[in-house]
């Protein structure tokens, strides 16, 4: 499940999700990962999303966490079309 709060040029996002299979290190509990999977992060548009209905680049930053622990940060450039 995923949801954009857009105030302005600025979006702020927020995924949450969980895993069918968890197979990774199965043996050893302690590297098996947390069954919640969030992301969390921001888009700076370089129009406002609101009124340009066309072709739209922005800027990102977010972070993965499994169960409220940080795994890791992504800068990225992407459009929206």
């Amino acid at each position: 499940l995923g949801y954009e709060l857009l105030i302005n040029k600025v979006g702020f996002n927020m995924e949450i999700g969980t895993y069918f299979f968890n197979y990774d290190y199965e043996n050893i509990s302690f590297f098996k990962r947390d069954p919640l999977l969030e992301i969390l992060g921001l888009n700076f548009y370089l129009k406002d999303p609101r009124t340009h209905t066309g072709a739209n680049v922005y800027a990102s930053i977010k972070v993965k966490a499994h169960g409220a622990r940080a795994q890791y940060f992504s800068i990225g450039v992407g459009g929206r079309f």
